[in-house]
């Protein structure tokens, strides 16, 4: 079903279940499966970037799910770093259905994509933290 609703893949630093996916997705693209899109974020992208920074998250949240909506002040609050890859703690106007939006850097006219959005935490003054 994921596959189906997936109009692109972005593989992201991960354990041995990411790879295995991501080689599935490449063979079957092999195989003339699909013809989608698909990247492979390189963890340097995210070795300069520091509690403070300013990122960018878009993506079709589900209170408003016909609009592309965008947070252009998300603040990284924390950066989590383990053995199967990296958190972002941030502040980004997030909502139910945000999941898998994309977290952006810009960098001049450019973006690069830090991460994605996958996961909501309410807080009890009534904010989020993704």
């Amino acid at each position: 079903m994921m596959f189906d609703e997936s109009e692109a893949f972005i593989v992201l630093p991960g354990g041995i279940g990411t790879l295995e996916e991501a080689v599935e997705i490449l063979s079957w693209a092999r195989l003339g499966l699909h013809a989608k899109p698909m990247a492979f974020l390189d963890e340097d992208v995210r070795a300069g970037l520091a509690t403070g920074f300013t990122v960018i998250q878009a993506g079709y949240s589900r209170d408003i799910a016909h609009m592309l909506t965008a947070d252009e002040n998300c603040r990284i609050d924390a950066i989590r770093r383990g053995p199967v890859g990296t958190m972002l703690l941030h502040q980004c106007d997030a909502t139910e259905g945000d999941s898998g939006s994309p977290l952006l850097l810009r960098e001049g006219e450019a973006y690069r994509i830090m991460g994605l959005h996958v996961a909501t935490i309410l807080r009890q003054e009534n904010t989020s933290e993704g």
